[in-house]
């Protein structure tokens, strides 16, 4: 008796997985055509390029072994000297135009310098 009981249940299995199999399949088309079909309009073309581009823009950069922070300080200790060399630029720049403001009497001169 139990082993009908099994028997049965198993069939039963087996029946609603080839159905499911079929719907799955009867989807999977209905989907396919659908795809196509929004792929034939130009929209449809771009919502599909927009994001190839995008995930194409992408890169994975994996670091092992590598000390980000020792990375990190050579750029740091590379930018340094630019970056005082502008800031003085601007500053003298600035000071300049300050300078004229006031032989001037220029409100504008002050405020940019």
């Amino acid at each position: 008796m139990k082993n009908e009981i099994t028997v049965k249940v198993q069939n039963s299995l087996t029946k609603l997985e080839v159905k499911s199999a079929l719907l799955v399949n009867k989807y999977w088309e209905q989907t396919k055509k659908n795809i196509v079909e929004i792929l034939q309009t130009r929209w449809g073309k771009y919502a599909l390029a927009i994001p190839l581009a995008i995930n194409g823009m992408s890169i994975r950069a994996y670091a092992d072994g590598v000390d980000a922070q020792g990375i990190l300080d050579s750029i740091m200790k590379n930018l340094k000297p630019g970056v005082i060399a502008l800031g003085s630029l601007v500053a003298v720049v600035g000071g300049i135009q300050l300078g004229k403001g006031f032989t001037r009497d220029d409100a504008d001169a002050k405020a940019s310098g």
